[in-house]
């Protein structure tokens, strides 16, 4: 889209999804590969970020057993979560209470969220198969 409407920045929102992420690590806990650095976030290319290994999760994903495409680190971040009454209050109360992150964290894993739900299988879950990768039947 093309506009030629004078615009004025404004200022950058503060989710508290930093600190929030800071706190929780799930998804580097998660992750089989260990692509996911469990430290702290370090500059690159002028971006703070925690630093990730492509190569090393490709190489996790090409060769799993279980599917060729992983998504652990998606599927385990609580922020993520899909819409509803109890994710939109843990989204506003990181936002408004970021000392409450931990918590946060805390009841996430307690109500068993962060682990992989085998009755639901991702879109891109492939199973191998006599050495073949293959659609996996539906389970629901």
């Amino acid at each position: 889209m093309t506009a030629d409407l004078p615009l004025e920045p404004d200022s950058p929102v503060d989710l508290g999804l930093q600190e929030f992420c800071r706190r929780c690590r799930k998804c580097a806990a998660g992750c089989r590969a260990r692509a996911i650095s469990d430290g702290e976030k370090v500059m690159m290319n002028g971006y703070e970020k925690w630093p990730f290994d492509a190569d090393r999760c490709t190489r996790y994903r090409i060769v799993n057993q279980g599917g060729s495409s992983c998504g652990r680190c998606i599927k385990v971040c609580p922020w993520n979560r899909p819409e509803g009454w109890t994710t939109n209050l843990a989204r506003w109360m990181v936002k408004h209470t970021p000392f409450l992150g931990g918590l946060l964290v805390r009841m996430d894993s307690a109500r068993s969220h962060g682990k992989r739900d085998k009755r639901h299988k991702w879109w891109l879950d492939l199973e191998e198969a006599d050495g073949a990768l293959r659609i996996p039947r539906k389970t629901r």
